[in-house]
């Protein structure tokens, strides 16, 4: 038995899910199973059932867990101890897309760090960054923004992401543009209109020109700026349209007309694999997941489990 184990129980326990305490966990749903199995088998006894409406402990399983609580708070206290009271230091620098904003995400992004007050951060919120070349280069720790198509990811295999909010992609128009009044619009739709997007080779202008492509549709001129801002002004005054969330809507004061075929975006949380060991990315990681699932499920009515 190891308490790595008894740590993987009780956050079954709490979640009632092993899906989701594997997310908590950082690791995959069948690797805390196998840990699971392997502590049941050692007690000789099971600590869980499943049942349509969750995982619970059973009753030899509520005995452990409940000690398995008290050995777990010991452990930390006595790690605390023998650490000491030195706070987290240090620097991290955090890039900021705009579905972090549009989501009204951005207090909570910030607030996060009240836990670290001798920590020193740094936010990069241009558009025209590209938040994967920043990472690998370590100018960035991590990143809260679109995960674009697999094809344009710089060896994508070397990235942790983790989706935190998922939205139906828009075209972004004015009020006054007769595509404003529609419900839907397909994408062949916008073959030759003008589109504004980042500055020349930024993500963002790699996304809009694999959509264009991806639909067959040629863009009949483009605007480019290194601010969200701008082209959002650009949009609002009817001289381009953009592609983006449903959020963008109201918080930048255009229309935004879902395309068809459906297609839906994430808002990720994605850093280098091996940045995501850290204590404090992983913290932030918990964080921002938890935050956004509550959000997401208040959104829709659904309890959280």
């Amino acid at each position: 038995m190891t308490l790595t184990q008894v740590r993987y129980a009780l956050e079954v326990s709490r979640c009632h899910q092993f899906s989701r305490a594997s997310e908590n966990l950082f690791v995959s749903q069948p690797a805390l199973s196998l840990q699971i199995r392997k502590l049941e088998q050692e007690l000789g006894y099971p600590l869980f059932v499943r049942s349509s409406t969750g995982v619970f402990a059973t009753q030899k399983g509520e005995e452990f867990l409940k000690e398995a609580k008290k050995a777990a708070e010991a452990w930390e206290e006595f790690c605390n101890s023998v650490k000491g009271s030195s706070p987290i230091q240090g620097h991290l620098a955090v890039g900021v897309g705009a579905r972090v904003y549009s989501n009204g995400l951005f207090d909570a992004v910030s607030g996060f760090f009240r836990r670290y007050p001798d920590m020193d951060v740094t936010f990069s919120t241009e558009g025209s960054h590209n938040f994967f070349q920043d990472l690998i280069a370590g100018k960035l720790d991590l990143a809260l923004d679109r995960w674009p198509p697999r094809s344009l990811v710089p060896d994508p295999e070397q990235f942790f992401c983790l989706d935190l909010i998922t939205e139906r992609q828009c075209v972004l128009v004015s009020d006054s543009n007769p595509l404003s009044r529609e419900k839907e619009v397909p994408f062949t739709a916008l073959d030759g209109a003008v589109f504004t997007t980042c500055l020349k080779n930024s993500m963002d202008e790699k996304i809009l020109h694999y959509d264009c492509e991806q639909y067959g549709i040629r863009p009949k001129r483009l605007f480019h700026s290194d601010g969200v801002d701008t082209n959002m002004s650009l949009v609002r005054n009817g001289l381009a349209v953009s592609l983006g969330p449903r959020s963008f809507a109201d918080y930048y004061g255009v229309a935004a007309v879902p395309l068809v075929p459906e297609k839906e975006v994430s808002l990720s949380f994605f850093c280098l694999k091996q940045s995501i060991t850290q204590p404090v990315i992983r913290a932030y990681c918990s964080y921002l997941r938890n935050l956004c699932r509550e959000k997401t499920e208040k959104a829709s009515g659904s309890p959280a489990r």
